[in-house]
């Protein structure tokens, strides 16, 4: 008992200390008319060595705020800039709620000038190290990471999707180019199947040259690519969630992978 509440205490400390380095900032924009929110983490010390930047795109029905809850990867990356980009509301046939747009061949995403701005605006604002920023989203947020992967992959070191495949993208995804990448998906997913997943994650290992599979520890499975471009993958045991624990180990490939 006396062991249990030294640990409570001690991840509390851990937790007030997270807190106090580091601060929110909510960031607005106009975009093509329409106004646009992402929240900003940051920590608050003076150094002004380049700090790398990740995006994170939160699911259909999901929040910024959400996003910061329960994919919180500034976390586990307190030298980063980390934004938290909140979608638009929107209905379809199946799904209603915030989300992203995602593009087609045949229609460009409103979203992607969100992102434009948002970067342009974050690298005016903060120091960031231009060959270290990352995207990273749940869902219909991957979905959106795999189009920024798309359509504006020269601008990023890597990538990690979760619970997304990319075939809302059609011939779209016939676009990314070879980047390090980290899969991660639910064998009981009955919303994005893993098969999706893995299609993913075949395509990937041949687009980016990897050898073969390797088992690493905490579950993940690693593709090494000669030129870097390592695939990753972390597949749980259950449905349609993000799973929290791979927060540490997405830091950790992030850290590995920076551009050239």
């Amino acid at each position: 008992m006396k062991r249990l509440l030294l640990l409570l205490a001690l991840s509390i400390a851990f937790c007030q200390i997270i807190l106090a380095q580091t601060a929110v900032q909510t960031i607005e924009l106009e975009v093509d008319g329409v106004r646009r929110q992402a929240l900003v983490v940051c920590s608050t010390d003076k150094d002004n060595t380049p700090k790398p930047l990740v995006f994170v795109f939160h699911g259909r029905r999901g929040t910024m705020d959400g996003a910061m809850k329960r994919m919180a990867i500034h976390k586990y990356m307190p030298d980063a800039v980390v934004v938290y980009p909140q979608g638009l509301w929107g209905e379809g046939a199946i799904f209603k709620g915030y989300g992203w747009e995602l593009p087609t061949v045949e229609r460009e995403s409103k979203d992607i000038p969100f992102f434009d701005a948002l970067l342009h605006k974050v690298c005016t604002e903060y120091r960031i190290d231009t060959k270290r920023i990352y995207a990273m989203g749940h869902s219909n947020g991957a979905g959106f990471t795999h189009a920024l992967w798309a359509l504006r992959g020269d601008i990023f070191a890597a990538f990690a999707p979760s619970a997304s495949g990319a075939n809302p993208l059609g011939r779209v995804v016939e676009r990314q180019i070879a980047k390090p990448v980290f899969f991660i998906g639910g064998e009981l997913d009955e919303i994005v199947p893993i098969r999706s997943i893995n299609k993913c994650i075949e395509r990937a290992v041949i687009r980016n040259g990897c050898d073969k599979a390797e088992s690493m520890s905490g579950g993940v499975v690693r593709y090494p690519s000669a030129e870097g471009n390592d695939v990753e993958t972390y597949i749980h045991n259950g449905g349609h969630r993000f799973a929290e624990e791979v927060l540490p180990l997405i830091a950790n490939f992030f850290a590995r992978h920076s551009k050239e």
